[in-house]
């Protein structure tokens, strides 16, 4: 869990390393060193479709290797669904026209 703030170091203690603003002391695998500090402002919103495209399009995959289904094998429906006609079948009469 990461914080949305950024802190300095204040001193270290052999292995201990106390931030400014901070009670509590950290361990060093407990923080991340950041180069560049990011904003809203500095990322880009037009990635947003593509990311969400990229997400459908790994899903409609991860759905299609479970089933067993290669995406080449998927045939394309031409047309609307055609209603098929009930056929009564009587043991008499044999076939029901209606």
């Amino acid at each position: 869990k990461y914080s949305k703030e950024i802190y300095t170091i204040e001193r270290i203690d052999k292995n201990r390393i106390f931030l400014n603003g901070l009670d509590n002391y950290f361990k060093s695998y407990q923080l991340q060193r950041i180069q560049k500090v990011e904003s809203a402002k500095d990322l880009e919103t037009s990635h947003e479709p593509i990311h969400k495209e990229i997400q459908h399009n790994r899903k409609i995959k991860r759905v299609l290797s479970k089933e067993g289904i290669e995406r080449t094998d998927i045939a394309l429906r031409r047309s609307a669904r055609e209603r098929k006609v009930n056929q009564l079948e009587d043991i008499k009469y044999g076939k029901l026209i209606y």
